[in-house]
């Protein structure tokens, strides 16, 4: 150390003094070794500090958890133990059931209604029509998709009846589940803003003792501001408004849509099973061990009602033949 000193001193001098390459060696190793404990030293203030923050994050939490507890309870009233299984899941949250029992519902009106008209799988792979409108499906309309290997071949009566049940599902119901409850649920602003224009604060800012002392002015302060809220509702009510010639799941402009007696007694078959389901919601939401139906709101699950809906008005209920937007 001390001839690298040196040298060090009499090139500033210009002077020029030879060392050896093992002092040298010894020499950037020890430097080396005192960043080292530098990092580590560096490391431990940093794992200090972090302890900390989280033991005072802990204390935020033990505060404000009854406000969490009512949040998570009245949002999902989903059942909490580790051993609950899939079928509490359905018993507690209807929507799931009504969604599985439209899906089946749907399934067994396309099976009955394909059955008249392609007997056999032969059928189906010979008919040009079907074979032309399912390459356009693979090859148009999801051409960035139409080399995966998970696509149906359409083949078999199997294959065309569960392919036509996902696109009329997803057309129908799925899209009035997702689609007409925007307004409903979403229309009052603060329940659903449309932006938030700052993040969550860290504590020990101004902005988070403000949220403490005044939550609501610290909210407002972050949800989007009036203009742009209105806009946002008007669009959620546009979008939540069935079409004044909305024609819906189970229904025909004309009752005489088709000459064949044994595709109309299948609607008709279709027509009831869909009255069964409305009447099984409407059984649910009357349910009061259904906390998420019959909390403190009580705003009953009418998304996936059928029969009951009408055309030109927010309803939060009803499901379009196909979608209208």
């Amino acid at each position: 150390m001390k001839n690298f000193e040196r040298e060090k001193n009499d090139r500033s001098k210009g002077e020029h003094v030879d060392i050896s390459r093992e002092e040298r060696r010894k020499v950037v190793l020890c430097e080396e070794k005192g960043m080292s404990s530098e990092v580590k030293r560096k490391e431990r203030r940093d794992d200090h500090e972090s302890n900390k923050e989280r033991d005072n994050n802990e204390v935020e939490k033990e505060n404000q958890g009854s406000l969490i507890e009512v949040i998570s309870y009245s949002s999902s009233n989903l059942p909490t133990s580790s051993f609950s299984c899939f079928d509490s899941l359905i018993g507690t949250h209807g929507k799931v059931c009504i969604e599985k029992s439209s899906t089946d519902e749907l399934n067994t009106k396309v099976q009955d209604y394909m059955s008249l008209y392609y007997k056999t799988d032969d059928v189906v792979l010979k008919d040009i029509e079907l074979q032309a409108w399912w390459k356009e499906i693979r090859e148009v309309g999801h051409g960035d998709k139409s080399c995966e290997t998970w696509w149906p071949k359409m083949q078999t009566r199997e294959e065309l009846i569960h392919s036509l049940t996902i696109i009329i599902w997803m057309s129908s119901a799925l899209h009035a589940a997702i689609n007409f409850g925007q307004y409903p649920y979403g229309g009052f602003s603060p329940n659903r803003p449309g932006m938030s224009l700052r993040l969550i604060p860290d504590p020990g800012t101004a902005e988070y003792e403000e949220l403490k002392t005044n939550p609501v002015k610290g909210y407002l302060k972050t949800i989007s501001p009036q203009f742009q809220t209105l806009i946002g509702i008007a669009v959620l009510e546009v979008l939540s408004i069935h079409s004044s010639d909305e024609f819906f799941l189970g229904q025909r402009e004309a009752a005489e849509w088709t000459k064949d007696k044994e595709a109309l007694k299948t609607f008709e078959k279709f027509g009831k099973k869909l009255a069964e389901i409305e009447e099984k919601i409407t059984m649910m939401n009357n349910d009061e061990k259904l906390k998420n139906r019959t909390g403190p709101v009580k705003m009953p699950y009418t998304l996936l009602l059928y029969l009951t809906s009408e055309p030109g008005l927010v309803t939060a209920k009803g499901i379009p033949n196909s979608i209208s937007i």
